[in-house]
């Protein structure tokens, strides 16, 4: 966050203030709106505030704050409260993202030529349905060159669509008095969110109805589809694409490791190691699980909330009512693909490895 001179106040501060204040609001109405729970609620609420009343200008920098910089501080000081499986479903999650991310790639270029579409225009908009939505579409970008158009086709396709898959995961799966009848295990559920949706926002937002925990393994297997920004590239344009030229191979070799998503895992491996080993002495050992607690109970669940509040802060409903053409027929076709087999790679987890997921 920016600090301002003295006398003078941080062009963050007022949006940042505005996304507490949501997020506060959806921890209290939480309890008396069900099916629902405070992290989607932050997301919804940010949503119709934007798009019923409007939002001043001068929160627009602390809301985009609040969607970014702390969402992604929260996510890696979720690997703080993570327990020894949540690194397992980070590989879980890397393992079933090739079986996600590259087949996602060919349909989308598949039907981006059908549809008369730069090769471009469908790596992106496939990029960001199978593995990190906006982030995963910017990164991508920068590597095969796509203009300003293209980035923001894709950008608002799959945002559209990851913000209906939030939706329907949440209303499908999650256990509520509405539907019963696809009621999973929280384990399974985490599994299908982190692997289906492709926004983080989104994941922790649908993951959040089985409870804080559930967030954490959902957002593992995410994290583990963020780092799939550089093979997607490196295979779509040695495997895919016509074009073999010089610029095409220096840009696909480039890696992508998000710095949030190591934070994560190197955060989760020092809970794993205190956890297994307990080198802390009594009394450290006692503030350590008081610090704990107080991450997973009070502090991470409002940080993450004031992100969601920040995201939802961000969706323009009629920029998406208005949008059409080719783009948004691809964004649709990709997340209902991802969705697909992200529902295969789940069963077939839950018959390969029964020792990680147990119903």
């Amino acid at each position: 966050m920016q600090f301002a001179d003295k006398g003078e106040v941080s062009p963050q501060l007022l949006g940042v203030f505005y996304c507490i204040a949501i997020a506060l609001v959806s921890h209290a109405t939480a309890p008396f709106l069900t099916p629902s729970n405070p992290f989607v609620l932050s997301l919804i609420y940010g949503v119709l505030i934007a798009n019923l009343t409007g939002i001043p200008k001068s929160f627009v920098p602390g809301i985009k704050y609040s969607a970014h910089q702390i969402m992604q501080m929260t996510i890696a000081a979720l690997g703080i409260v993570t327990s020894v499986s949540g690194l397992t479903y980070f590989g879980l999650g890397l393992l079933g993202s090739f079986f996600i991310v590259f087949p996602t790639f060919a349909l989308s270029q598949w039907l981006g030529e059908r549809l008369n579409m730069s090769p471009n225009q469908a790596m992106l908009i496939g990029a960001g349905a199978s593995i990190s939505g906006a982030s995963a579409i910017f990164e991508t970008a920068m590597r095969i060159e796509g203009s300003e158009e293209e980035i923001g086709a894709a950008v608002k396709g799959t945002a559209v669509f990851g913000l209906i898959s939030m939706l329907l995961y949440s209303l499908l799966f999650a256990p509520s008095r509405l539907n019963r009848s696809f009621c999973l295990s929280r384990e399974v559920y985490s599994i299908l969110v982190g692997s289906g949706i492709n926004e983080a926002s989104y994941v922790a937002g649908a993951a959040g109805f089985l409870g804080f925990e559930a967030i954490s393994l959902a957002l593992a297997i995410k994290i583990a589809r963020m780092f799939m920004i550089g093979p997607g590239v490196f295979f779509f344009s040695h495997v895919l694409r016509r074009d073999k030229s010089a610029a095409s191979r220096r840009t696909a070799v480039t890696s992508y490791l998000p710095l949030y998503g190591l934070a994560f895992l190197l955060c989760g491996i020092l809970h794993a190691y205190i956890d297994a080993f307990s080198p802390l002495p009594i009394s450290m050992a006692k503030s350590w699980n008081e610090l704990e607690n107080a991450l997973k109970v009070t502090i991470l669940p409002l940080l993450l909330s004031i992100a969601l509040a920040g995201s939802g802060s961000q969706v323009n409903v009629r920029e998406f009512l208005r949008a059409e053409g080719n783009y948004m027929r691809l964004a649709a076709f990709t997340t209902l693909v991802v969705g697909l087999l992200s529902l295969v790679t789940t069963l077939i987890a839950l018959q390969v490895l029964p020792f990680v997921i147990k119903s």
